[in-house]
């Protein structure tokens, strides 16, 4: 895969997408010499420029109105605003997040190697909700009532027993500097 510049020259493709808005604007998820990197192109790959580098590969990638979402084969999800050209990390996984699904709800699934069964994905991993508290701590909840929290940028994530079942995370907030969690369902 490679571009007119060659500036991608020898780079392996692992995904791309379009801005549904303006179709010459692509972006690129790949791979050379161990890194993972995103370019983004305003005309249809006769130039490229370069938004995202990390010593992690960006196996998935989904854009949604301004918003690039990537799946990292760390389990990182981050997003991208296009715009204001500012990234976000949204969630994180145990397991490289090898899919994205985003639905018009403006939700945005995940599916990982834990959740292949028989060849196929599932979906189970809706991610409903994402919070930064004050402390810098990161929260997620699910569709399925959990509820997950980083202190450390989200590098690692913890479960959280909210003991909620059946019902989808809407809202998270903490107050008192973190040692009461608000959480709002559906």
């Amino acid at each position: 895969f490679s571009d007119i510049e060659k500036k991608i020259d020898g780079a392996y493709l692992y995904n791309f997408t379009s801005n549904l808005q303006n179709p010459k604007n692509l972006f690129v998820a790949l791979e050379k010499d161990g890194k993972g990197y995103v370019y983004r192109s305003d005309d249809a790959f006769f130039t490229v420029e370069k938004i995202f580098e990390d010593k992690e590969k960006v196996l998935a990638l989904e854009m949604r109105d301004q918003e690039l979402y990537m799946g990292m084969s760390d389990g990182r999800l981050l997003s991208y605003n296009i715009n204001k050209k500012t990234f976000k990390l949204e969630a994180s996984s145990e397991e490289p997040i090898e899919r994205l699904l985003l639905d018009d709800n403006q939700s945005v699934y995940v599916s990982d190697k834990s959740d292949k069964e028989n060849n196929q994905y599932s979906w189970s991993r809706k991610i409903s909700e994402t919070f930064r508290d004050k402390a810098g701590r990161f929260y997620a909840g699910t569709s399925d009532g959990d509820v997950y929290l980083s202190s450390d940028k989200g590098k690692n994530w913890r479960f959280l027993e909210v003991n909620l079942e059946d019902v989808s995370i809407s809202r998270i907030k903490t107050v008192d500097d973190g040692r009461i969690l608000l959480v709002g369902t559906r």
